[in-house]
């Protein structure tokens, strides 16, 4: 049936992008988080990349691969053939590739990114430079150890002896050749100027090496996380959908949940990554010193996201969402040694799969981010008694359920709590999986003034989807904020953090041991020094895996802010009003309302947007739009079918159809409404992320408007793809 046509709304004017290039406005973030300005163009030049590979048959090789082409435009010199490369050749200004190696694309790609690296470490200053050329020799043994079995032939082949025999295994198999023997053909491969043999020592003293700082990036930004960031190598993705390096080959509108690393945040991080290392090494800085000044200045760019000023807030780092909710628990727990504690939990079924464990203090997976082992809902602290309560923000048939019957039970929950002499954690979601919040903040407040002290207050802003200063201002009434980089930031998954008011402070004594009691739950080293003490338990060296994944959440707020807000608000209304025409235009994907009224616009400042940059849409999977909504298990299996080529699926495409089903598209992850009733739907969300905003307000061409008219195209594509999926999926699922 044809459904009436909507009348037409004037077209918001866009306005003009950034006043500064993406590189220039990153470039102040880079010098704050590393510690130390540098030069213009020391770490990010952002050169065309025609100029860095100046050969159109190598640079199209180059630029096939998404990690090497977001490097390619901080090289400073240039990238060549070289018939006397082997398999590579680093002089002052060129790095020489081998011919030979275009025939195995892996494997040159491998063997540039190794020179890069190189050369990065014949420039070290000179009494860091036999310590650089160590960690090189590591960055190219973990390149060799990525590649796939073919293209690694092809790489190890075109080494010399002493660097074959040294990367043939890894790690070094007994009968390598030895550290000196290999730096020797390392340095044989550089004409620059490259004063004494790196030194023969087989390895650095632990205290002076950051074996991190010298993997490739996508290895670092896995680092020091659990088995959500593990990647499975078949498909080169998590178990959300993402990979640790730019995938420019995918759609992306999947903020809600996770997202891929951006060119231009990849390149961040490497630049940050090299500048640290050199840093370290020149000046002698042990790496658990140098991660600590790091972890500082995240701290401080967190707080200053909020609107915070240094001394506001203490942010305490955590490698997801779900591990604050532990953080808030421990300080909870902190403020009375004896007292029990009831967790008053909003919407947990739309806040995150582990928050309920974690509420109650447990461990909500086998793998804790510290490195030690734990027990799926093991107690953190087996001695004190802790419960929870939940509050649900939906009926039992998923619609919204009206604010006040919410605030109600809220107060009934906490005031019978404290009445049987417990003490109170509240939450305060602001931006749930669908975009709603509640309870009001004025139902909070009150019971605040009524608790006699023995209530605290977390409010839920993982999503970061309100205005960060109206967070800061939360900080300042003394109630704790979760918030992550890896949702609307759009930065790679898992980065968050606990942001406490100064009036916690006084617990300070008591959170270091309950920390101590469960040193899986956190490590000392991501919290500010003086809520520190030293661990019972000795922990694994402190990963700066989380540090980097929030460096590049941090600059696309960065981003972000610099934009007008004119454009974020013009890019806005006309993207969500495209994707409510197209969803109003098909049969298979229903749209649910807006969640307003449930304090989803929270302020004007991005990402202050509202609630409405979660597009949620429920799938028919019957005839004509007629059959019943699709399960959790089917809606699984579309996204997962839409986020990879599925037309080999699907033998009857046409050539339009066939490309649309190839390109992969990552959208926000399933949620079921109300997990307990049989009677709530499941819902698929497509998510506006800053990344967005920052992709229309950046142009590459200058074009503002093109751009968002690409990026609409892109969103409606998504949805072009799932109908087509859903529409053919009762033969699809038996393939699938």
């Amino acid at each position: 049936m044809q459904r009436p046509s909507k009348p037409t709304l004037p077209v918001p004017p866009l306005g003009p992008g950034a006043a500064m290039s993406r590189d220039e406005t990153l470039r102040p973030l880079l010098d704050r988080l590393s510690g130390a300005p540098a030069a213009v163009d020391e770490d990010m030049p952002g050169r065309a990349v025609d100029k860095v590979v100046p050969d159109p048959a190598l640079r199209a090789l180059l630029l096939a691969d998404p990690a090497l082409a977001a490097l390619l435009p901080n090289v400073r010199g240039t990238l060549a053939f070289d018939a006397d490369a082997a398999p590579f050749r680093v002089g002052p200004s060129t790095i020489g590739l081998a011919p030979g190696l275009a025939a195995s694309p892996g494997a040159l790609v491998a063997a540039a990114r190794w020179a890069i690296e190189v050369a990065d470490a014949a420039d070290a200053a000179l009494p860091a430079r036999a310590r650089r050329a160590v960690l090189a020799l590591d960055h190219g043994a973990a390149l060799a150890h990525a590649l796939g079995a073919a293209d690694r032939r092809a790489f190890l082949a075109a080494l010399p002896g002493g660097l074959h025999d040294r990367l043939a295994a890894v790690p070094p198999a007994a009968g390598a050749a030895p550290l000196p023997t290999a730096l020797r053909a390392l340095r044989d491969l550089v004409t620059a100027p490259w004063a004494d043999a790196p030194a023969a020592d087989d390895a650095l003293p632990a205290d002076e090496a950051p074996p991190e700082l010298a993997l490739p990036l996508e290895r670092l930004l896995v680092a020091g996380g659990d088995g959500r960031l593990r990647v499975d190598a078949a498909i080169g993705l998590n178990r959300y959908g993402t990979a640790p390096r730019p995938r420019p080959e995918a759609i992306h509108f999947s903020s809600s949940t996770a997202s891929s690393i951006s060119d231009y945040g990849f390149g961040l991080c490497d630049a940050l990554r090299r500048r640290l290392l050199r840093q370290g090494l020149a000046e002698g800085v042990s790496a658990a010193a140098l991660r600590a000044g790091l972890a500082d200045r995240v701290r401080r760019e967190i707080a200053a996201v909020l609107g915070l000023a240094p001394g506001e807030a203490d942010a305490v780092l955590a490698a997801s969402g779900t591990d604050t909710e532990l953080l808030a628990v421990l300080l909870a727990l902190a403020a009375d040694g004896a007292r029990p504690l009831t967790n008053v939990l909003v919407a947990p079924e739309e806040t995150g799969r582990g928050v309920v464990l974690a509420g109650e203090g447990r461990y909500f997976d086998d793998e804790a981010a510290t490195g030690l082992p734990v027990r799926k809902g093991e107690s953190a602290w087996p001695g004190r008694d802790i419960e929870t309560r939940a509050v649900a923000i939906r009926d039992a048939a998923g619609g919204i359920r009206p604010t006040d019957a919410i605030a109600d039970e809220v107060r009934r929950e906490v005031e019978g709590a404290l009445a049987a002499g417990r003490r109170v954690l509240l939450h305060v979601v602001l931006g749930s999986k669908t975009g709603i919040s509640a309870p009001p903040l004025e139902v909070v407040e009150g019971l605040c003034r009524s608790a006699g002290g023995r209530l605290d207050v977390v409010v839920d802003a993982c999503q970061l989807r309100v205005s960060p200063s109206l967070l800061g201002s939360l900080v300042r009434r003394g109630w704790m904020v979760q918030v992550t980089g890896s949702k609307f930031l759009t930065g790679p998954p898992f980065s968050g953090a606990l942001v406490v008011p100064p009036s916690l402070r006084g617990r300070r004594d008591a959170a270091a041991a309950l920390l101590a009691a469960a040193p899986a739950v956190s490590r000392p080293e991501d919290w500010p020094s003086a809520w520190r003490a030293d661990p019972r338990t000795p922990n694994p060296p402190a990963s700066f895996g989380a540090l980097f994944r929030w460096a590049a959440a941090l600059g696309e707020a960065c981003l972000l802010h610099a934009l007008p807000p004119t454009l974020h608000k013009a890019a806005f209304e006309r993207f969500r009003a495209a994707l409510h025409d197209r969803l109003d235009a098909s049969e298979v994907l229903v749209p649910l309302p807006t969640p307003d009224g449930h304090l989803a616009d929270l302020g004007e400042e991005p990402p202050g947007l509202s609630a409405g940059t979660i597009i949620c849409f429920t799938l028919a999977v019957g005839d004509a739009g007629q059959g019943r909504r699709a399960s959790l298990d089917e809606c699984q299996t579309l996204f997962e079918l839409l986020n990879r080529d599925a037309s080999g699926l699907l033998p009857d495409l046409t050539p339009a159809e066939r490309r649309l089903a190839a390109r992969p598209m990552h959208i926000g992850q399933p949620v079921a409404l109300r997990p307990d009733s049989a009677g709530a739907p499941t819902v698929l969300r497509l998510v506006v992320g800053a990344r967005f905003f920052t992709i229309v307000g950046y142009p590459a061409d200058g074009d503002t408007e093109a751009t968002l008219a690409s990026e609409i195209g892109d969103a409606v594509a998504a949805l072009d793809k799932l109908e087509l999926l859903v529409r053919r999926f009762a033969r699809l699922r038996p393939a699938a």
